[in-house]
């Protein structure tokens, strides 16, 4: 279940993902990333994305 929404600076690379610049949320506040300089991790709530976007958010993360 989503807590909230967030909102994507339009030069991300999660823009192609999330079209409208809304993603949802699990929490408001970031994660700690495990590298120092990375930037905040937000939790998104899977169930709540479509197949396709569940697809390409898997592919980045393959890249990276």
């Amino acid at each position: 279940m989503s807590h909230g929404w967030g909102y994507l600076r339009r030069d991300t690379p999660f823009a192609r993902i999330f079209p409208d610049g809304r993603v949802p949320l699990r929490a408001p506040l970031p994660i700690t990333p495990r590298e120092a300089g990375a930037p905040p991790c937000y939790l998104v709530p899977g169930r709540e994305l479509t197949d396709e976007q569940v697809a390409m958010l898997a592919a980045m993360l393959w890249e990276t």
